[in-house]
């Protein structure tokens, strides 16, 4: 099960990076471009290829990161795509954390400054 949940991790994080980030020296962004994604005069991404289409959004994109950890499932030993599927899920999880702990604690601010709010008008 936690290997599963490695390769789910892995496969979000690659595709995410592959979709939506530029990355380092924007190294990301060109390969979006030299695949064929453009983007219309509202700054809406299309894909002028193949390639391009397959990397256009995070759901079309993980289903062949998804292929490709599978294949490398079935064909490699477990500590090697262990190895390079681990870096990319802690950074997932780490992100999704952070994520959940920015929404969490917004809530708790809003909270707190309605009730900071609540004494100052002496409603407690």
């Amino acid at each position: 099960m936690l290997i599963f949940l490695t390769l789910i991790l892995a496969t979000w994080r690659i595709s995410s990076l592959l979709v939506d980030e530029r990355g380092p020296r924007d190294v990301f962004a060109k390969l979006r471009y030299r695949a064929g994604i453009r983007f219309n005069m509202h700054s809406e991404p299309y894909a002028d290829t193949l390639l391009g289409e397959m990397l256009l959004c995070v759901w079309c994109t993980s289903f062949w990161v998804g292929l490709f950890w599978t294949l490398f499932f079935l064909f490699t030993p477990e500590w090697l795509y262990l190895l390079l599927a681990l870096p990319f899920a802690l950074s997932a999880g780490a992100i999704w954390f952070m994520k959940f702990m920015e929404r969490d604690f917004v809530a708790w601010r809003e909270q707190f400054l309605r009730w900071l709010e609540a004494v100052e008008d002496g409603a407690c």
